[in-house]
């Protein structure tokens, strides 16, 4: 991949510092609607995505996976909105007092992982590029979950730095996915919450899981571990009911897939949390991030680790 210019990276972060100025200045109802036109404006602008983004929505609707019929385009113009939306979000409440917070999210389903972790094994969230993934972690890192969010650093470091150091300002330990085996085990010895996305496609030794009615290959890493380790599996969601209101649900702990065939169970089991994920996605298909490529044609040039 080619190195980025130092240019770009700095014409990158200046606009984004000007973000960062904006949301903060003005109320949550004004930085939605900041971010919510920068996600239309690049709805228009990056082709490539739109497009993208408009032919994942279609494949999804060709296999059935509606439940009414849609307008592809329409929905990728909201879809972007959304994305523009949870940076706004995310930059204007990571430093809130927390009763700033709770006067904006409803959280229901605590006490569902708080008696996982009485288990003192730790616990696994798998979860999707749903609704906002970032305010999911803040609420559960401000009602005293220590979380082990599983991220890919951004190849701006300088923009990188803020999203990182805002994370790590609630408490969160990042796990890497280049190398993450030891921090993972790690966090489940101390009692704590690892999550995992996995609405990605991987290229190496990912599961062939149907993912909108078509094969994609999805991370095997949140089965591998639930199984190896014991740790007790959940789905969380932080959805947006309007802007500057959003309601967190945690799930009950999910029974897993035991046949004594590894292979077979990891299988299973990652199906089904996608299925999970699948179930939410078509209750809100706008709070869903479509322009991931799922579907993917080609091996990269570079290896990715297999539980990933």
């Amino acid at each position: 991949m080619a190195k980025r210019s130092k240019c770009l990276n700095l014409v990158e972060y200046i606009l984004f510092r000007i973000l960062l100025f904006l949301v903060k200045m003005f109320p949550i109802s004004v930085s939605c609607l900041i971010g919510r036109q920068l996600g239309r404006l690049a709805f228009l602008i990056l082709k490539k995505r739109r497009r993208l983004t408009i032919s994942n929505i279609r494949v999804a609707r060709e296999n059935g996976f509606f439940k009414t019929e849609i307008d592809e385009e329409r929905l990728g113009k909201k879809v972007w909105e959304h994305i523009g939306m949870i940076g706004s979000e995310f930059l204007y409440y990571y430093d809130r007092k927390p009763n700033q917070f709770w006067k904006a999210v409803q959280f229901e389903g605590e006490e569902n992982l708080r008696r996982m972790l009485t288990k003192k094994k730790g616990a696994i969230l798998v979860s999707g590029h749903l609704g906002n993934w970032e305010l999911l972690g803040v609420s559960l890192a401000l009602k005293g979950f220590r979380m082990n969010p599983i991220v890919k650093f951004q190849s701006n470091g300088l923009v990188d730095r803020i999203i990182q150091d805002n994370r790590r300002s609630l408490g969160m330990n990042l796990i890497d996915k280049r190398g993450f085996l030891r921090p993972i085990i790690e966090a489940f010895k101390r009692n704590e919450v690892v999550s995992f996305l996995l609405d990605q496609s991987t290229y190496k030794n990912g599961i062939k899981v149907k993912f909108f009615g078509k094969e994609a290959p999805i991370p095997r890493g949140a089965a591998e571990f639930a199984l190896k380790t014991g740790a007790p599996v959940f789905t969380a969601r932080c959805l947006r009911e309007r802007p500057g209101k959003y309601r967190v649900v945690v799930g009950d702990e999910i029974k897993l897939i035991r046949t004594g065939d590894h292979q077979r169970d990891v299988e299973e089991n990652t199906a089904m949390f996608i299925r999970l994920i699948e179930d939410v996605i078509r209750e809100y298909p706008e709070q869903w991030l479509w322009m991931h490529k799922l579907w993917r044609n080609k091996k990269p040039s570079t290896s990715e680790n297999p539980l990933s």
